[in-house]
């Protein structure tokens, strides 16, 4: 009834506006509002079709306008392919709905708002990059799409995800009827809480199998993480607080290392698979927080981890057969045996401690309960300290590869684009550029630093290119440009080919000649500096990182 009910409206609302339009240049169709200078994109006596562009400027009649938003229906049940949005847009009314075809989408760098049922139906889309300017998403903005993947970029302003107000349940959800498979949460994500969204449903479903959680990620609502189907999940050091870990096929849980306390509601019972858990700081909770059937295999209290408030939440009602305990300050935490482990876990199960530290075990409340108590072999103390090596970044053939000197991490990447800007002269001058940042991460590491990369375009032969029947050919070469180890590397170009670097001053601080499609420039420029990398005649300017 209820999306009986959102169609008819739309079909009305498109009806009743049929060509209402001001303008029509490029092949888009406007609605302008001369005070302000804005157009807003709406429909014409044709559909679109094909891959489309919006441009941020549109120059009319010596008047210039700045294109602020897509209205409602604009692209409605259209027959395009993709869309591109210039960062003039600010605002995606229910403007793409049904759009069969729609596969490829490249949101405004500095949008705002999407509005309700902006893309439901694009079965096609299979992926989408929620820009970190986005302020609000509203009801079923990304419905019954094909979805398998989201992104919402690193940001620190926070994202609300809005219900209707007709209050129709979990099928109001954004993502409601999308079969998520993967979510990269960069940023803090607020369900709106007039709505009782916790009653309806949850954020993204029971098919999402990968979560990935940024680093400017503080804390995250109950919603966002219920029912997922992920088996493993690492808790950055970064993160504050997580109302629950509610995952029913949940094997391995990693808490990363932190000196700060980690704010954690509970882990539901509904989580019982758990056979991996590692503990890298202290917990503060409100109920029993390991009080479930769980199958743990393997417990690890990282040396950071010495205290849950309250402590009577450290209670396992699972029999676990590895223990490893790398803060000796646990020998002392019980005054009285509250049965904190299972029978079976105190017969069976293995202890490990700190070497030097077993006869301590051996005497206190609780730990003399376990009947076998070890040293961990080769303890060190800063075994929980080990980072990842900073992962290297390459480009060949179409494809960016990342390498790292850790074995079996997780690359972590996110790629960045200035291709769209916007512009009001009559000549443009345009370079291709990718900003590429990666990190790693594993189990029981810390988090690599940030590697970056510079991938652009350049023009082999300028003074050939033109346009032939609107269709610009360029023949450019990629080259890559990155910082490793106070050394600018430049990859792609061909040997022989001379690269000089220069600071922001004009003076060359250093040159090579590219050997084997690499040449590595010494220079001392701090991060942070501005450098331009001439490759033979093209010059390119970039921020060291």
């Amino acid at each position: 009834m209820k999306k009986v009910l959102m169609l008819l409206l739309l079909v009305i609302s498109y009806a009743l506006h049929t060509f209402a339009y001001d303008l029509y240049i490029d092949g888009i169709y406007y609605d302008a509002n001369v005070e302000k200078g804005e157009l807003t994109v709406t429909w014409g006596e044709n559909k679109y079709n094909g891959a489309i562009y919006i441009p941020s400027i549109v120059n009319y009649k010596g008047k210039t306008f700045i294109v602020r938003k897509i209205g409602d229906n604009a692209f409605y049940k259209s027959n395009i392919l993709s869309i591109t949005m210039s960062d003039s847009i600010k605002e995606i009314g229910s403007a793409f709905y049904e759009c069969k075809q729609l596969s490829k989408v490249k949101l405004s760098n500095n949008l705002e708002t999407i509005d309700n049922s902006a893309f439901e139906g694009c079965t096609s889309l299979g992926e989408i990059i929620i820009p970190s300017s986005v302020t609000s998403i509203d009801y079923r903005s990304f419905s019954d799409t094909g979805l398998k993947k989201v992104v919402f970029n690193d940001g620190s302003k926070s994202l609300l995800i809005k219900m209707s107000l007709l209050g129709f349940g979990a099928n109001d959800l954004p993502f409601s009827g999308s079969c998520i498979q993967y979510v990269y949460l960069g940023r803090n994500i607020n369900c709106d809480a007039l709505t009782n969204l916790y009653s309806y449903g949850v954020l993204f479903g029971g098919t999402v199998k990968k979560l990935i959680i940024g680093p400017q990620v503080s804390h995250i609502e109950s919603q966002c993480t219920r029912d997922m189907n992920v088996e493993a999940l690492t808790i950055p050091a970064t993160l504050s607080s997580i109302e629950s870990i509610d995952m029913p096929n949940l094997k391995r849980l990693i808490i990363k290392d932190s000196d700060k306390d980690l704010q954690i509601g509970s882990i539901s019972q509904d989580s019982k698979n758990i056979k991996y858990l590692y503990i890298g700081r202290n917990l503060d909770t409100y109920r029993d927080l390991f009080n479930f059937y769980g199958e743990i295999d393997t417990l690890i209290m990282g040396l950071h981890f010495n205290d849950i408030k309250p402590i009577r939440g450290l209670k396992f009602t699972s029999d676990i057969n590895n223990i490893f305990i790398y803060n000796s300050s646990w020998a002392s935490k019980f005054q009285r045996d509250y049965s904190n482990f299972t029978s079976k876990t105190y017969l069976n199960g293995i202890l490990h401690v700190p070497s030097g530290t077993v006869d301590k075990f051996k005497n206190a409340v609780v730990w003399k309960n376990f009947c076998d108590i070890r040293e961990i072999s080769s303890y060190d103390n800063d075994n929980n300290a080990k980072k990842c090596a900073t992962p290297e970044i390459y480009y060949s053939n179409g494809k960016l590869s990342f390498t790292c000197e850790t074995p079996d991490v997780e690359y972590i990447s996110s790629i960045e684009d200035n291709d769209i800007g916007t512009h009001s002269s009559d000549i443009v001058s345009l370079c291709v550029t990718y900003n590429i940042k990666v990190y790693t991460t594993k189990p029981g590491y810390e988090n690599s630093d940030i590697a970056n990369a510079t991938l652009c375009w350049i023009d082999v032969n300028p003074r050939s290119e033109g346009t032939v029947n609107n269709i610009i050919d360029v023949k450019a070469k990629p080259i890559l440009i990155t910082n490793r180890n106070g050394a600018i590397v430049v990859t792609g170009a061909e040997d022989g080919t001379k690269i000089s670097v220069f600071g922001a001053n004009g003076i060359q601080l250093g040159s090579s000649t590219s050997h084997n499609n690499t040449a590595a420039i010494n220079t001392s420029m701090p991060r942070g500096s501005v450098a331009i990398i001439k490759v033979g005649n093209q010059s390119i300017k970039l921020l060291i990182k």
